[in-house]
Formats: C-alpha cells, sequence, structure tokens
C-alpha cells in the first residue's frame, strides 16, 4: 500500500504544507542559508505544475552534493551562526525528501520531517502569528498523513480522526502547559548574540534621539492597578547623564555601584506593572521616585534612582513597581555638587549667559525661570532636523540655529545651569504612551523617548524640569506632530478614535495578553497560581498534580477502549432490527451467529403464516444489502408494510 506512486494532488500537498512550515523562516535566516532549500522548494514546485515527477537519482545525489558543499563553504567562512546553518541543513533535508518522493512511503517520511521542520522558527521566537500558521499547517499534515496511510478510507474519516485527537489532546496541552516545571530560563530557545536594536542608549549624542522617535516600535506597556497618573506627569525615567564632553552625555560609573533602599522615603500613588520589550540595556524605566520593584530578574535601586540589573534580561521581561511622592530628601554631598557643576571647554557665549544670570538672579529658581523664558521666547522651534552643530554646540545651538530636538534642549539647559551655579544633570527614557482603550493599558513606543533635565533646589531635592515643554506649541514643526509624538498631544485637539485606530487597539491588546499570559508564563507565574488555589508553589506539588492528571486521563483513555462500543447500523440494518424486534413479540429470538436467511427460514418452518411478508421483506433486505439495488423510497416503504402487516401469531 505504501509503495503505491504519490499522485498529482497528494504530492502537491507535500508541497504546500512543507512551504507552510518553511515560510516563518524567511524572518529568521540570512538570505544566504535561504537560498538553497528555496531553490529546491521552487524545483518541486516547477516539476509538480509539469508532471509532478519525481528528482532522478542521479540529478538528487548532484543536488545533495552541491549543498553540502554550499553548507561547508558557509561554516569556512563563519559568517554565521551554527545554530542558523544548523537550521538551514534541516530545510535542506526536508526539501531534497520532498523532491525524490515517489512512493506513500517517502510521503509519509515527508509529514514526519515536516513536524521537526515546524518546530523550526520557535527557536527564534514565538509570535502568535506563527502559533496560528503551526496549528493549520499541523493540522494539514496530520491530514494528509492520515489519508497517505489510508488510502482506503473515507474522505470524511481523518476529519473525525482529527477531531477527536483535538479534544482529547487540548486538555492534555492546557494540563502540561500550567503544570509542568518551568525553568529560569527558555528550555527550547537558541541564545542568539545581543542584536542591534532601536532604543535608548547609554550615551546622548546631538541628533540621537530624534532618531529614535521615528520608530513606532513598541518600547514597554504599562497596566495601571488603581489610580492612573495625568498623562503629562508619566515621565519614565531611565538613566541619568552626569559627564559632558562638549559633545556628548554619559553616565558617571562611579555611581552605579550605590545601593539605596529609600521605600520609607515615598508615599505611593500610583502600582503599575510593564512589561518591557527584548533591550539589550540593563536599566528599567520607572516613574521617580520609585519603590517596591518587583522582577524576575536580580537589580537594585542606586542613588540616582536609577534601578540597574545585574544582567541584560534575556527577551522580553516584565516588571512591578510603585511610585509616588517623596516626604524627604537628602542634602547634595560634595562629590554629587561637583559632577552637578562640572563644565567641559568650550561655549563660551553659554557659559557667559549662565554666569550673568548667576550675578543677576540671587535663588537657583529664578535662573531656572530665566532659561526657560529663553526657549520659550522666538525664534526657538521644535524639529527633527536641526543640522549639524560644531565644536561649541551648544553656542550654536542657543544663539545660531535655536532649533532642534529634546536632546538640545535638555543638553542646553543642564549646561546653562551649570553655568549659573545650580547643579543639574540630564535624563533619558519616554514620556506619556497612548491609551490602549480595548486593553485597558498604555503603550509607549520609541516615537516617545525623550530627554529632560533635573536641578538640585535647597529645601526640594533633584526637581525635574522639561525644557523641551517650554517651546511655543506654534513652534513646533509638522514633521513632529505628524509622528504622533505624546508630548506634543497635549498641544493638539483630540480626535476621535477612528475604526482604524480601534482595530489597532485590539490587535495590539491582543498581542500584549498573547506576551503576557502565555510567553510570560514563567515559574514566578506558576507559582502565584498554585498559591491562588490554595497550593503550595513548590516542584513536590507540580509533580503530584501532574501525576494525577495523567492518571485521570489514563483512566479516561481505558474507559473509551473499553466501553462496549455501538454499532453503527445502515437503514436497511435497521429496518431488519424491527422486524427481528416484532418477531421476538411472536416468540422467534435470533441467535447471534445466525444470518438473516437462516433466520427468517426457521421462522417459517415453525409458523409459515406470515410468508408472504417475511420472503418478500427478505428478498427487498438482501437486494438491498448485497445487491446492488438501492434503498429507495419504494423499497423503504415496502419493508416497512410489510413489518407493520405481520399478523399476530397465536399461541397454543
Amino acid at each position: 500500500m505504501h509503495q503505491a506512486s504519490v499522485t498529482k494532488p497528494a504530492y502537491g500537498k507535500l508541497g504546500l504544507q512543507l512551504s507552510l512550515a518553511l515560510l516563518p523562516l524567511v524572518f529568521y535566516l540570512p538570505l544566504f542559508l535561504l537560498a538553497i532549500p528555496g531553490v529546491l522548494v521552487l524545483t518541486g514546485w516547477i516539476r509538480w505544475k509539469k508532471d509532478h515527477n519525481a528528482l532522478p537519482v542521479g540529478q538528487t545525489r548532484v543536488a545533495i552534493f552541491l549543498s553540502l558543499a554550499l553548507g561547508a563553504t558557509a561554516i569556512a567562512l563563519s559568517q554565521f551562526a551554527l545554530e542558523d546553518i544548523a537550521v538551514a541543513f534541516f530545510m535542506l533535508v526536508a526539501s531534497l525528501k520532498w523532491l525524490e518522493t515517489r512512493t506513500g512511503r517517502d510521503a509519509i517520511i515527508c509529514c514526519q520531517l515536516n513536524f521537526f521542520t515546524l518546530l523550526l522558527p520557535v527557536l527564534y521566537d514565538q509570535p502568535i502569528w506563527l502559533t496560528v500558521l503551526m496549528v493549520i499547517t499541523t493540522g494539514l499534515t496530520l491530514y494528509h498523513w492520515l489519508v497517505i496511510a489510508h488510502p482506503g478510507v473515507q474522505q470524511q474519516l481523518p476529519s473525525r480522526y482529527l477531531t477527536k485527537l483535538f479534544l482529547f489532546g487540548l486538555p492534555l496541552i492546557a494540563i502540561l502547559f500550567f503544570l509542568f516545571p518551568r525553568f529560569e530560563h527558555p528550555l527550547w530557545q537558541i541564545n542568539e548574540p545581543p542584536k542591534a536594536q532601536s532604543g535608548i542608549s547609554d550615551t546622548m549624542n546631538p541628533g540621537s534621539m530624534s532618531e529614535i522617535v521615528q520608530s513606532a516600535e513598541p518600547a514597554f506597556r504599562v497596566t495601571f492597578t488603581g489610580q492612573t497618573p495625568d498623562k503629562t506627569d508619566m515621565y519614565w525615567r531611565g538613566l541619568v547623564l552626569w559627564d559632558f564632553d562638549g559633545k556628548s552625555w554619559k553616565g558617571n560609573t562611579s555611581r552605579k555601584g550605590y545601593q539605596w533602599n529609600k521605600a520609607d522615603e515615598v508615599v505611593t500613588n500610583v502600582s503599575y506593572t510593564i512589561t518591557l520589550e527584548a533591550a539589550s540595556n540593563r536599566w528599567l524605566y520607572l516613574l521617580s521616585p520609585a519603590t517596591n520593584i518587583q522582577s524576575k530578574e536580580r537589580g537594585f535601586m542606586n542613588m540616582d534612582d536609577e534601578f540597574l540589573l545585574i544582567r541584560p534580561p534575556e527577551g522580553r521581561t516584565r516588571y512591578s513597581a510603585s511610585s509616588g511622592t517623596k516626604n524627604s530628601f537628602h542634602p547634595l554631598d560634595d562629590f554629587s555638587k561637583q559632577l552637578g557643576l562640572a563644565l567641559p571647554f568650550g561655549n563660551p557665549k553659554a557659559t557667559a549667559l549662565g554666569q550673568s544670570w548667576a550675578s543677576k538672579f540671587a535663588r537657583p529658581e529664578d535662573r531656572v525661570q530665566a532659561a526657560l523664558t529663553l526657549f520659550g521666547s522666538a525664534p526657538f522651534s521644535y524639529t527633527l532636523k536641526p543640522g549639524l552643530l560644531g565644536e561649541n554646540g551648544v553656542d550654536e545651538f542657543l544663539f545660531d540655529s535655536k532649533k532642534g530636538f529634546c536632546e538640545h534642549y535638555a543638553s542646553a539647559f543642564v549646561f546653562l545651569m551649570r553655568a549659573a551655579g545650580v547643579p543639574a544633570r540630564v535624563v533619558v527614557g519616554y514620556a506619556g504612551g497612548e491609551y490602549n482603550q480595548v486593553g485597558n493599558y498604555y503603550l509607549v513606543r520609541q516615537a516617545n523617548a525623550h530627554a529632560w533635565a533635573e536641578v538640585y533646589l535647597e529645601n526640594k531635592g533633584w526637581v525635574r524640569i522639561d525644557p523641551t515643554a517650554a517651546i511655543a506649541p506654534e513652534r513646533v514643526e509638522t514633521s513632529v506632530l505628524q509622528l504622533g509624538d505624546s508630548r506634543t498631544d497635549s498641544r493638539r485637539t483630540a480626535t476621535e478614535a477612528t475604526w482604524g485606530k480601534q482595530l489597532g487597539w485590539f490587535a495590539d491588546s491582543l498581542l500584549n495578553e498573547w506576551n503576557s499570559l502565555i510567553l510570560s508564563y514563567d515559574r514566578q507565574k506558576q507559582r502565584e497560581m498554585l498559591e491562588k488555589l490554595g497550593l503550595d508553589g513548590d516542584r513536590k506539588t507540580l509533580y503530584q498534580l501532574i501525576a494525577v492528571a495523567l492518571g485521570f486521563f489514563a483512566m479516561i483513555a481505558v474507559i473509551v477502549l473499553l466501553w462496549p462500543r455501538r454499532r453503527h447500523l445502515s437503514e436497511e440494518q435497521k429496518l431488519f432490527a424491527l422486524l427481528c424486534k416484532r418477531l421476538k413479540s411472536r416468540g422467534f429470538v435470533r441467535v447471534p451467529s445466525e444470518g438473516e436467511g437462516a433466520f427468517i427460514h426457521r421462522v417459517l418452518r415453525e409458523w409459515p403464516t406470515p410468508k408472504k411478508e417475511l420472503l418478500g421483506f427478505l428478498a427487498l433486505y438482501q437486494g438491498v444489502r448485497y445487491g446492488n439495488q438501492p434503498l429507495d423510497t419504494n423499497a423503504r416503504l415496502q419493508m416497512k408494510s410489510q413489518i407493520s402487516t405481520l399478523p399476530k401469531r397465536s399461541r397454543q
């Protein structure tokens, strides 16, 4: 049976299931590694369209030799990760097997290989669309396998089997997903080296922010518990930058190791949970001041209110925190004051301007207001294309171009404050976010990247100042407004959500739920789930629950297997069963080993009265059951009439 030739439709279905299994790898493998399997699959489709002949043995050997040679070349070039080469090699094997498929046995092997091929993209990522595609391809492959393995079955039989498999397997899959012991690190994933990703870096250069904000990629999603702060207060603090060399701002490495426990200094107002997209950074984004940070990754809060992880998270990470207001603050120590007033050589005009404010205004608050008044006056404007700046970039921005993005204003403001004798520093992070009405959370995109300043004021501590907000709305250029920048939303008229916006919210909400419930289901969540059920969250409890669940399913399987199955009777058999029931009421019982004709003739020997009815019924029954006579309406009515007219039997 399995040696029969594969038909053209069957060959095409094999190619379809293989193509669907390979399709997601286009997004993860280099083009060079995709080229060979792509050529093989294309060759298979061309041969299918012409005559669906399998690739001749000689050409198959040549293809194998060339594939191995190119694979060895790829390894020798050392330009690709070995994991990628291994995945590409498996793609070659699956593609070659389809190309040389001739018999049913070959086709079954193709189906088996396809199940392994389906798992390859999961090594890289597990997005929701990939899961949907895997379910569809798995169903198609399994269906095709059943049809090839049982060519004589009716067409609807594999569908019935697939439905049963799904119904039996779904609860088992759910139990294993929720109860299978989780590890601290992904069990089924390639540990890729960190890739270059858009996002905030630990250095701020002129133009760095304006490049990031043109990306609509999500940075993180925030779900508030209870009170939600005003959008204008959502400054998601990331890094504090102290050191300025005239062009770039960087963090001060001497301050990264300090730990500062300030739980008793913060009056909590809001609590929230953040799902941070994959990034290679060590810092988390928080509203300031933050406390009660809960994360599965280890980290600590330093004296600059930065929460630093011991190491960058592996993929997407989720953490909770609370934020509020400070009820006390610490006086500025000499070292911090020295850092907060340090100025590099250069920018003489800006230095002189700051020093003039220090002479003119006794109060630091007035010097801050002088800088904000300067930025709020014409012709300072907010633009994505501020132009290049030279050696004295702050001077050129303040006195020549007067066009810039947030990093220009934050940098110039901090420089002026330091020149005016007010300790100041730059802070980078994100501002605002888009509220998703469907999912009830805020989506913060890379476009929300922002830089602002903090100044130290006596009796107030470090105070946030956003010099970009001082720009008059009419001097925000159209290119910035077109980005959907949340910092400019408050300056614009709110518009009603269109259906397209609603659809986007729904899609992003679905993605967020997938990330939260499925991809982020880790050991901590598993423990919390068990504790909600009143159980201990240790591994011993997990093993016991799995044993109970598997024992329950084994018992159900035994019951199903041993349960007496009801015979599926055809319509003529149901009519014969009705006749047997009537004859039983007249004292004739058919034994299980007795044929239909033998039973009728035995009845007639003992009771010849209904000879016409019984022989007429038997002729029709045998003609339908064993002959070519159809059970049409006339035959059905005749058989029913012969049963209904069966006379009563007088008992002697």
